[in-house]
């Protein structure tokens, strides 16, 4: 029996608020062909300031799985990161060690 071939090598999950007056939000994942148009998509959904994660997906040619998420992200597409922005894993913004030098005082 033939291997399915796996078209698409690489997703982005984009966490996207819910319609309506539900709180929280639900996940919405693209797949991607290429390495450079995941992180096309990525950069645009990290410009809207969406909570994203990427990574490979599993396949002949990429056995081991490649997760991108937090800080991760911001270097991987290319763009300078914004502090206020990175969730660590409790969902607080993360806040720069020079900020609560400055307040604490």
């Amino acid at each position: 029996m033939a291997r399915r071939k796996v078209k698409n090598h690489w997703f982005v999950s984009v966490a996207v608020p819910k319609q309506g007056h539900a709180h929280g939000s639900v996940r919405r994942t693209e797949t991607f062909p290429t390495e450079d148009d995941a992180k096309q998509f990525a950069k645009e959904m990290l410009s809207e300031k969406h909570h994203i994660f990427a990574g490979t997906l599993l396949g002949a040619h990429l056995p081991v799985r490649r997760i991108i998420s937090g800080s991760q992200l911001y270097s991987w597409v290319g763009v300078k990161a914004d502090p206020t922005l990175i969730r660590l894993e409790t969902g607080r913004a993360r806040v720069p060690q020079a900020h609560k030098r400055m307040t604490s005082h």
